[in-house]
């Protein structure tokens, strides 16, 4: 072991702090695929009840005879905001995940 560390110690005092970039690389994508995910989300909201943002998205652009464009717009601003605020905040371990690993 690494100067008498148990192993709890070592994983916490050497691979988790070696790991972080990575972990939190691969919380990012996992959070960018569940938000952008829409297939999934179509086929769970079905009726008037509430939907996620890209089905509420698709929902308002598609039927109907006329399409409000300055809402739509809007919407799809609010839906990209989330993860634009998310990769500002770890753009610093992603970007490192990404130099390392090549």
């Amino acid at each position: 072991m690494v100067y008498g560390c148990t192993q709890f110690q070592a994983f916490f005092r050497v691979v988790l702090p070696m790991a972080k970039p990575v972990i939190i690389s691969v919380l990012f994508l996992a959070f960018l695929q569940g938000w952008s995910d829409f297939l999934f989300s179509n086929m769970l909201t079905t009726g008037d009840g509430p939907r996620t943002a890209s089905v509420a998205i698709y929902v308002s652009s598609a039927g109907g005879e006329r399409i409000e464009w300055g809402v739509l717009m809007v919407m799809t601003l609010v839906t990209g905001i989330p993860p634009v605020i998310l990769y500002m905040l770890a753009q610093k371990h992603i970007t490192k995940t990404f130099q390392t690993a090549g």
